[in-house]
């Protein structure tokens, strides 16, 4: 566990507290098996048991790509004017934007849901939507790859229905809706990453793209990084996801 600490404490865009409730990744070792797990308990990652030649690396990575899909979480740009509502539906109701990490509404497994943006601004909006959830993955849900769509001001909302699901044996998920909204098109899929396992692909990174991956791999601690350019904004919706008993 100290050779853990010590090689977190020697990484400057971690900050290693003293209170778990300060904190947003937990490391504790139990039944001779490393745990890293989020504080508010949703996240977990596969345990790593200490007697593995490489396990202060794989805690590293696993540390490493936890902060990534946080970062991601918690980006966001207080100087922005741009206005956009996002929100999900079902038949009985709507769910909008909640405070972070705080589920607005639970779904069944094989439920279909309805995404929703509308475009309250006075610009066109370029839309992604990332799907971050509890097994460490960012997967982008929109736009397909290639696609360069905009949502007018004042348009028709822009919808989309998927059905939810829940991988493996695991009881439920938690999944958390990122949009990024921008001015200009911008590829995101440098954001995608698989359920925590050990690496992270690089990025190349270009122009806004370039401030989002910066966004991602430099915050810091429990702080999150704010931005000063104007050009886009984000918002989030949050919800679990449980298999029928």
């Amino acid at each position: 566990m100290q050779e853990i600490k010590g090689k977190v404490e020697e990484n400057p865009h971690y900050m290693v507290v003293e209170e778990d409730r300060h904190a947003q990744l937990l490391v504790s070792e139990e039944e001779e098996k490393i745990r890293i797990f989020g504080s508010d308990g949703t996240i977990s990652s596969p345990r790593i048991p200490i007697r593995e030649s490489d396990v202060i690396e794989r805690a590293i990575s696993q540390i490493t790509q936890w902060a990534k899909l946080y970062n991601i979480l918690y980006s966001e740009n207080s100087e922005s004017n741009m206005s956009v509502e996002f929100n999900i539906k079902r038949v009985e109701g709507t769910r909008g934007p909640t405070t972070i990490g705080e589920p607005e509404i639970s779904f069944n497994a094989g439920e279909k849901v309805r995404l929703q943006v509308k475009n309250t601004s006075s610009k066109k909006l370029y839309l992604t939507i990332l799907d971050l959830s509890s097994d460490g993955s960012s997967k982008m849900l929109y736009p397909i790859a290639g696609e360069e769509e905009f949502l007018a001001p004042d348009s028709t909302p822009w919808e989309e229905e998927f059905e939810t699901f829940v991988p493996g044996d695991l009881p439920q998920v938690r999944d958390m809706l990122k949009l990024i909204a921008t001015e200009e098109p911008v590829s995101f899929g440098f954001l995608e990453q698989d359920p925590i396992r050990g690496f992270d692909d690089p990025i190349s990174a270009n122009g806004l793209k370039a401030l989002l991956a910066d966004v991602v791999m430099k915050s810091r601690g429990t702080k999150p990084f704010v931005s000063n350019v104007g050009s886009w904004t984000t918002r989030l919706v949050v919800y679990d996801i449980k298999k029928p008993k």
